[in-house]
């Protein structure tokens, strides 16, 4: 059997105790094996001149410790001889990253441990000091664990460096640990196209004229990347962003780009900033900072007097241009455009109105240009006031510029009927009717016949002249042929100064009379006496008849024996008497 005697030592063995005094005695165990029983000693005290000695029982247990340390909950034991590297790798910035040591009790009776550790930041050690306990009898076989955790949380930018950054588990009456570490802390690596971006100076319009520009994000790290943003659109700034959004790392050539649009829209002529913070996965924010400023659209006319474009009264085919000069008085450029579809359609079709320039056009800041407005007008016109629009290119908003006034007085004649028929007309006789002509235009209108090729047949009264504004006008046309003919027509012009000619048809036929149609009236009277006969005219029409008589004698010598009056007028639908007097100067033959 082992001897057990050398596991105790006293301190002194021997001595000497003064009177009135105390002397300590130091007993000091050092169990060299481990024993299922109790240590138990007896010690005796000879003290001289007394009969017994003094005797002092010690009693103690030893104890060997059963304890094993691992790392990240393996199965593999680490040895304290060494130093164990504990790497944390390469992690965000405001990651969270833990590694486990596990101190393990195989045995009876608890043990403590501690840790020593260097200066470092950004590294927690959970829990710095414990007790391991035991493994009591009825769970023999298990093992009392205790997990220490070593945790890296970076809030900057960091690296840990082995000969720097260490620490020491030390088991309180057993071995001690040594770990040293290492791993880094960095941004994400993802680049912004920008961090700040400034809109500068914006319309602020009734239809608000948003102004959009991308942000551009790559990824240049080698895993994904979550992408959100809490910031909430507001009334001027719209950041669009899906929830949830990953970008994807460069890979095989293929570079991937997440563009995110910043929507401006400004309300209110004040200037404005924004901070629009993105989180990426979860850890590390990147802040954009985003101004603009809303400004009054100040689109004017350099004159007053230019709200009115005045053309006053033209004639029809007259070509006048006026100019009106357009300057933004703004911060910013503006596109505008006078190319409205039905604007355009109303002036050019309606009121012979064109403006230059016709295409859209950009006025930038403090600068001006002409508009040119064109009034060419081919036919009458009333007048009229029109307003010119212009359009905002960006976001098809419409505003009046100015007002369009014109008119244009002109000719304009109608002739009532185009064709006029006096059927048939005995050789010798005249028919006469009327051709009405309205002027329905402004200024008076002149004209003038051209019979030169049918007078012969026809005759127009009057033959030139003026037809006044607003008046109907009356020509008389005498069919008057002197030669037999079933088909006499002709298509006679009428000729109006600035104006375009009018032609009217004009048709008849010229038949002989025959001598049954001609009545016979016999007169009887002495040489210087009258006598008189009437002879009956019926009117069958619904027009009035006017009728000239013509007494032509049939031998020289009863010239002036005939007469009557030179008119005979007959009522529509009636009948009236002729009366022709006889008044011989001279005896004529019986015949």
């Amino acid at each position: 059997e082992p001897d057990f005697g050398d596991s105790i030592s006293v301190h002194p063995m021997s001595g000497v105790i003064g009177s009135d005094s105390q002397i300590p005695i130091e007993v000091t165990f050092h169990p060299k094996y481990e024993l299922r029983r109790e240590y138990n000693y007896n010690l005796l005290l000879n003290i001289k001149q007394k009969t017994s000695p003094i005797n002092l029982n010690v009693k103690g247990i030893g104890y060997t410790l059963h304890h094993a340390v691992t790392m990240d909950h393996s199965n593999t034991v680490i040895s304290s001889a060494g130093d164990h590297i504990i790497d944390f790798g390469n992690i965000f910035i405001n990651e969270k990253k833990y590694k486990t040591i596990t101190v393990q009790n195989h045995g009876g009776f608890n043990f403590d441990f501690a840790i020593k550790k260097s200066q470092f930041n950004f590294i927690t050690i959970t829990p710095e000091s414990d007790t391991v306990r035991k493994v009591e009898e009825e769970n023999k076989g298990e093992v009392s664990t205790v997990d220490i955790k070593v945790g890296f949380t970076p809030i900057a930018e960091y690296r840990l460096q082995p000969q720097k950054h260490y620490f020491s588990l030390h088991i309180i009456s057993g071995p001690t640990y040594h770990f040293r570490l290492t791993g880094s802390a960095r941004k994400p690596n993802v680049e912004l196209s920008f961090h700040e971006f400034d809109f500068g100076p914006c319309y602020v319009m009734r239809q608000p004229l948003a102004r959009t520009q991308y942000l551009e994000m790559r990824n240049l790290d080698n895993s994904a990347m979550s992408i959100e943003t809490f910031f909430e659109r507001t009334a001027h700034l719209d950041v669009q962003l899906a929830p949830g959004q990953v970008l994807l790392p460069f890979s095989m050539g293929k570079e991937n780009v997440l563009r995110i649009p910043f929507i401006f829209s400004p309300r209110d002529n004040i200037k404005y900033e924004e901070i629009v913070q993105f989180d990426i996965n979860g850890l590390h924010k990147i802040d954009v900072k985003i101004t603009g400023e809303g400004i009054p659209l100040r689109l004017e006319l350099e004159k007053s007097e230019y709200t009115n474009i005045d053309f006053g009264i033209v004639g029809v085919q007259s070509d006048v241009t006026k100019t009106a000069r357009l300057v933004n008085y703004g911060k910013k450029a503006i596109t505008i455009s006078f190319d409205l579809e039905e604007q355009k359609k109303n002036l050019e079709e309606k009121y012979a109105v064109t403006i230059v320039p016709e295409k859209a056009f950009t006025l930038g800041a403090r600068e001006s240009t002409d508009i040119e407005i064109r009034f060419n007008p081919q036919t009458r016109l009333h007048q009229f006031k029109h307003e010119l629009l212009y359009q905002i290119v960006d976001n098809k908003e419409t505003k009046k510029l100015l007002n369009i006034i014109g008119c244009c007085h002109g000719i304009e004649l109608k002739m009532l009927e185009d064709t006029i028929g006096f059927g048939s007309v005995v050789l010798g006789s005249k028919v006469t009717k009327k051709c009405q002509v309205v002027n329905l235009g402004d200024v008076p209108a002149k004209f003038s016949w051209d019979t030169t090729f049918c007078k012969r047949y026809f005759t127009i009264k009057p033959q030139n002249g003026v037809i006044p504004a607003h008046e109907d006008f009356y020509f008389e046309i005498t069919f008057h042929p002197d030669v037999e003919d079933n088909d006499i027509g002709f298509r006679v012009k009428v000729n109006i100064e600035d104006s375009e000619p009018l032609f009217i048809n004009l048709l008849g036929k010229c038949i002989p009379q025959t001598k049954e149609s001609i009545p016979t009236v016999e007169f009887k009277a002495f040489v210087r006496e009258t006598d008189k006969k009437k002879v009956n005219i019926n009117n069958p029409t619904a027009l009035p008849w006017k009728i000239k008589a013509n007494i032509t004698p049939n031998t020289s010598a009863s010239a002036g024996y005939f007469q009557g009056k030179e008119f005979l007028e007959v009522p529509p639908n009636k009948s009236a008497e002729y009366e022709i007097t006889y008044h011989p100067l001279s005896m004529t033959a019986h015949e």
